[in-house]
């Protein structure tokens, strides 16, 4: 046990690696997407939210046909890959892509939050409660010469009742240095060693190593919720600008604004200031552009492509046409729709 130990105190080498299956969607990730907040927040072309994550998988399962080495090393890929990783610790990439409500925002933002979830309500109590027991396993073996059989039989059953409790499970847990935190700390709490002897310092050893798993879990999971944070408020920021744009041209289109010009309200009358006018809807095709994300980006375009027509048809003095076609309220129509069907985060 002493050995295990002490190998547990050795730091391991991060490895990365992507699944194959993934490599085509990394590189599209990579070359063909925009940022949208940082390294880890993107959006294509078609406004599709694409965002990184970092997932510890478990070595034996790091094989060559399914993964691909992100990692430098001076050795090929394929060899590296098919040797057992025991002094490593691999991390694959996944590359996660919006899908429901048909890829939009207000999805990406539940999907940000939910994983902050994860994180606050599930991972922090778990460490906090491997802390917390640790603490009280160093108070009952102060005096460990005292501490009796019957004590220790107590001490194992609490700390699986613990674990219980906040859903520990150290056989189903994904991470290895939850699966040992664990393991060390009902092994600790049984106060002997591998052949069964009463050993305080073997047993100081096993805890020392699980809390130390525990403030390096813990200062994972603050970097993790820090990530997702920055990824919300990213998408936040990109949901309000893309809303503000779509509600001002909106209100360009309205009534009593671009159709009651005198252009359209007299399409039989001479025309004048076909310059202007034709400026101010081409600014107008330009902010519906700007947009990055779903649903706005493909409303904005699709409304952008009815006021190019609007374009086209002035130039042409054809002013008749666009009143009768109600070209203003058809772009002004798909704004509505997507604003008002979007008009929440968080839907009844």
């Amino acid at each position: 046990m002493q050995n295990r130990i002490e190998q547990d105190r050795r730091p391991r080498q991060e490895v990365f690696v992507v699944s194959k299956n993934q490599e085509e969607l990394l590189e599209y990730f990579t070359k063909h997407c925009r940022f949208i907040y940082g390294p880890d927040l993107k959006a294509d072309i078609a406004g599709n939210i694409l965002y990184r994550t970092w997932h510890q998988v478990k070595r034996e399962k790091v094989e060559p046909e399914a993964y691909s080495l992100l990692s430098g090393t001076r050795e090929k890929e394929q060899s590296y890959l098919a040797r057992p990783l025991t002094t490593k610790l691999p991390y694959e990439l996944r590359i996660n892509r919006v899908r429901k409500e048909k890829g939009s925002v207000e999805a990406g933002i539940r999907s940000v939050e939910h994983a902050l979830e994860t994180e606050l309500e599930k991972e922090r109590p778990q460490m906090g409660m491997v802390r917390g027991r640790i603490s009280e396993l160093f108070d009952l073996f102060t005096d460990f010469s005292e501490v009796t059989d019957e004590q220790l039989e107590e001490a194992v059953g609490e700390t699986h009742r613990r674990l219980a409790n906040v859903g520990f499970d150290p056989q189903k847990v994904v991470l290895e240095e939850k699966e040992r935190m664990a393991n060390w700390l009902i092994k600790a709490s049984g106060g002997k060693d591998s052949i069964e002897r009463k050993n305080r310092l073997i047993i100081m050893m096993a805890l020392e190593a699980a809390n130390r798993r525990a403030v390096k879990r813990e200062r994972g999971i603050g970097e993790t919720v820090s990530k997702f944070v920055r990824m919300r408020e990213g998408l936040r920021f990109e949901r309000a600008f893309s809303r503000e744009i779509l509600e001002e041209v909106r209100e360009r289109l309205g009534p009593q604004r671009m159709p009651a010009h005198y252009l359209f309200k007299y399409p039989e009358k001479p025309p004048q200031n076909i310059v202007i006018v034709a400026g101010i809807l081409n600014t107008s095709r330009w902010q519906l552009t700007q947009p990055h994300v779903k649903p706005y980006r493909p409303a904005g375009m699709e409304a952008g492509e009815v006021l190019g027509e609007v374009v086209d048809l002035l130039r042409e003095n054809r002013r008749g046409e666009i009143v009768e076609r109600e070209l203003f309220g058809q772009a002004r129509g798909i704004l509505e729709e997507v604003l008002d069907t979007h008009k929440d985060i968080y839907p009844k």
